[in-house]
């Protein structure tokens, strides 16, 4: 709580020293509402207000600040749970940037505060985190170093599902906080080493300070590929190896990737394939476990640990504000080897929609199969809309 009154301290300082026709501010509402149907039907809303301000320091600083309001409830055919007001701090950090800092076709990026953190293929982190991040570039080379520490944001926000212990903090209905867990990450990318090719890696790791239960450190190694064929195909392709101590040493792993063919003259035509893993615990290999929990499909229920997804997705833009999107999927276990390897397929549609500039609408629903016997459908719907004041 000091840490909150001295950040919140230090920026109305800044806000009193800076001029006031430099402030740029505005507010953000969003509403989801969810509907599904398995077994039982759930309604879920979530309702989200976000004001942030931005306004220069320097002429190669700024600062950008936001705080939310939320709301939020599920009800069922056993009645509801509600959580009517929430209030927390977004993004809001102080950010600057440095062109010939080291002396020709060179930059450095530095930001420091409660900024978004994210690995190259977003299934190891992804998620805001109270720390720093420096960027500095030469040429075609570039590299990043990341410090961050976890423990005050919502445990919502973090998603941080790495062992037991997070699992019990995760269902406990009176812990707000994420666990406490200290970030580090470092990135290198050579921009086309070979023509129509960028070459990278990212190492990440994180160190359980939480003071119960037993402690669990991992570390996970990423090296990928991003490239270009003519104008219209892009791909890419990533490998992660986590290895980790609890106190017993332990590794997994993950892989995935994705090609994109893109037609602008035929309405924005863009046709998408995917190939997604994370192991299982099988044999040596266990669970796969990110820092930041994230889903890997529309409809399914599945978190991105011992699954296969395999993903197809066809896109077009009949107009210039709207999208239409369609995607089908088929998971299976992370154990390839296992005796019933697909678990499942889901078909869904997705219509965006934005007729201005500040306001669009998302509306998405689909159906999960299951091939698991006993487990019925999963049908969802949702309608998401945005407003920007």
């Amino acid at each position: 709580m000091k840490a909150r009154i001295l950040a919140l301290a230090l920026l109305a300082g800044a806000l009193l020293a800076a001029p006031v026709a430099a402030f740029d501010f505005g507010l953000d509402v969003l509403n989801v509402s969810s509907f599904s149907y398995e077994s039982e039907w759930s309604f879920s809303q979530t309702d989200r207000a976000t004001l942030w301000l931005s306004l220069p320091v320097s002429p190669s600083s700024s600062i950008y600040a936001s705080g939310l309001y939320e709301f939020t409830a599920s009800f069922g055919p056993g009645g509801y749970t509600m959580v009517p007001w929430r209030l927390d701090l977004g993004r809001t950090e102080w950010e600057g940037l440095s062109t010939g800092a080291f002396g020709p076709a060179t930059s450095f990026r530095w930001s420091v505060g409660r900024i978004p953190l994210q690995d190259f293929s977003g299934r190891v982190v992804s998620s805001l985190a109270d720390g720093f991040l420096v960027e500095g570039s030469k040429g075609n080379f570039s590299a990043r170093l990341a410090g961050a520490y976890a423990g005050l944001l919502s445990k919502n926000d973090a998603r941080i599902l790495i062992d037991a212990d997070d699992a019990v903090r995760w269902a406990d209905q009176d812990q707000y906080f994420a666990p406490s867990r200290a970030l580090a990450g470092m990135g290198l990318r050579f921009v086309e080493p070979v023509e129509g090719m960028d070459l990278g890696f990212d190492a990440w790791a994180q160190f359980d300070l939480g003071p119960d239960g037993l402690p669990t450190h991992t570390q996970y190694f990423e090296p990928y590929l991003d490239g270009r064929l003519g104008r219209g195909f892009r791909w890419r392709a990533w490998y992660i190896l986590e290895t980790g101590q609890d106190p017993d040493f332990f590794s997994s792993m993950a892989a995935g990737g994705r090609g994109r063919w893109s037609w602008p003259e035929l309405g924005g035509l863009r046709l998408t394939g995917s190939l997604f893993w994370a192991s299982a615990s099988s044999g040596e290999l266990r669970q796969f476990s990110p820092l930041s929990t994230s889903l890997v499909g529309g409809v399914a229920p599945m978190t991105f640990a011992d699954v296969t997804v395999l993903s197809a997705d066809m896109a077009v833009s009949p107009s210039d504000w709207m999208d239409l999107g369609f995607n089908l999927s088929v998971f299976g276990r992370g154990d390839l080897g296992a005796t019933d390897p697909f678990t499942g397929i889901e078909a869904a549609l997705d219509l965006v929609m934005a007729p201005v500039s500040d306001f669009n609408v998302n509306l998405s629903g689909g159906l999960y199969a299951p091939f698991v016997a006993g487990l019925p459908l999963r049908w969802l719907g949702t309608l998401t809309a945005t407003l920007e004041l």
